[in-house]
């Protein structure tokens, strides 16, 4: 029993530094990773709409 205590601590534990770094994250960062994913997005929606008109 102990040792599943000191499982659920560790988990504790980094979940708790993740979530630390995730918030210091400078949020110039975060929204070129945001920016970068919605361009992959369009990305995506116009090579899928240029094959449905291809098609």
């Amino acid at each position: 029993m102990l040792w599943f205590f000191a499982i659920f601590l560790g988990i504790v534990f980094l979940a708790l530094i993740v979530g630390v770094i995730w918030i210091s994250l400078p949020s110039k960062v975060l929204g070129d990773i945001e920016q970068s994913i919605a361009r992959r997005k369009d990305e995506a929606l116009q090579s899928r709409s240029a094959k449905d008109t291809a098609s």
